[in-house]
């Protein structure tokens, strides 16, 4: 078995360099890239470039019936290229501006013009914002005639897009008395008056977008001592 494995790598080499398919050697396969809403995605791949001048690379999305089409002339895919110093490497980038989670999922290869091979095939994933927070509560030791606290659980949010912040909103009567911006899982709504009813909602927010905002949570401030 390792004769027959050594006689067939022999093989391939030679028909390799007959064909001078070393010199179209991908060095650097694009990776899957992890952005956020709204920022851009962009795929690297090398090739030697070696005594292949006439050599462009090409960048292929699969579409939706399952084959590979070229990029070009895609809305908000750009291509840039550039040779490396020693001028035997050949550098292309695709980016894809502004992505939206419609790109989620998107797989693309870099397709050098003229060469044998083609690149491994790369994802887009594209991070979207935070899940709904499960939990909304208002403890009832924890009202008074003047105050309450309203906490949650904070809610699954790709790391991607930055850190989670919430935005509470207290309303009573229609009218919205607070609405503050906090990174906490906890607020305390203040200045509030005893036997008043009021409606609390959250909502989760990261460099993606808004999740979807809880149901109200209502509450009556206890009673005022006398």
């Amino acid at each position: 078995m390792m004769v027959l494995t050594s006689s067939l790598t022999y093989l391939v080499i030679v028909i390799s360099n007959i064909l001078g398919l070393r010199s179209q050697e991908i060095i650097v396969q694009p990776n899957r890239v992890t952005v956020c809403i709204g920022e851009n995605a962009t795929f690297i791949c090398e090739v030697n470039y070696k005594n292949r001048e006439n050599t462009t690379l090409g960048w292929q999305i699969l579409n939706m019936d399952g084959d590979f089409v070229s990029v070009i002339g895609r809305d908000r895919h750009s291509l840039n290229t550039t040779i490396s110093a020693g001028g035997d490497i050949l550098i292309e980038s695709l980016t894809i501006a502004d992505v939206t989670i419609s790109d989620n999922g998107s797989l693309y290869r870099c397709n050098p013009v003229e060469f044998v091979l083609t690149s491994a095939t790369a994802s887009l994933t594209v991070a979207g914002p935070p899940g709904s927070i499960p939990d909304l509560t208002i403890p009832p030791d924890m009202i008074t005639s003047t105050s309450f606290v309203a906490q949650w659980s904070e809610p699954y949010s790709n790391p991607v897009c930055g850190p989670v912040q919430y935005i509470v909103t207290v309303s009573t009567g229609g009218r919205v008395i607070s609405n503050v911006t906090i990174d906490e899982t906890t607020y305390t709504a203040t200045g509030l008056c005893g036997n008043t009813n009021y409606t609390s909602i959250a909502t989760a927010f990261n460099d993606g977008a808004s999740g979807p905002s809880t149901s109200m949570v209502a509450t009556t401030g206890k009673p005022a001592k006398l």
